[in-house]
């Protein structure tokens, strides 16, 4: 595993048995200071891609050989910490203080969730349609809650 600060410039499959590692994606041109992962989404089954891989401002949707097949942009307003998938096109970005609501077709905003007196928004887990999430106010004080989708 690379150390903090270090440069990645692509996205790799490790078969874990043979350590066999596949290139999923590299980007050309690589940016000069490498690229900032941030997630590797798996899609449902029946979608036309496999895998969205999510870097920097990214989001590249590649199908089950690693062939690119749609790029787009998420210009996310503050950096987010996870992202999940929460519908089949769907994905929510956890960021500090709020989360946003993007396509995952077209990386268009769909909304944002902002709380006023939160500390940290934490994910929790995504389960029949409903995403679950923690308010946390202080160390000994928080709330859960969920969004249906």
């Amino acid at each position: 595993m690379a150390g903090e600060g270090a440069a990645h410039f692509k996205f790799a499959d490790i078969n874990l048995a043979t350590c066999h590692q596949v290139n999923l994606y590299v980007p050309r041109p690589a940016p000069p200071g490498g690229i900032v992962p941030h997630a590797i989404v798996k899609l449902p089954a029946g979608s036309a891609s496999d895998l969205l891989l999510l870097y920097d401002v990214s989001c590249i949707a590649v199908d089950k050989y690693g062939d690119c097949v749609q790029e787009g942009r998420l210009d996310w307003s503050e950096k987010p910490n996870s992202i999940v998938l929460a519908a089949p096109i769907t994905l929510l970005g956890w960021g500090q203080r709020s989360i946003e609501i993007r396509s995952g077709a077209t990386g268009e905003i769909e909304g944002t969730f902002k709380h006023k007196r939160v500390t940290k928004l934490k994910y929790l887990c995504a389960r029949e349609g409903k995403v679950y999430f923690a308010s946390i106010h202080a160390a000994n004080k928080c709330q859960i809650y969920f969004m249906v989708f």
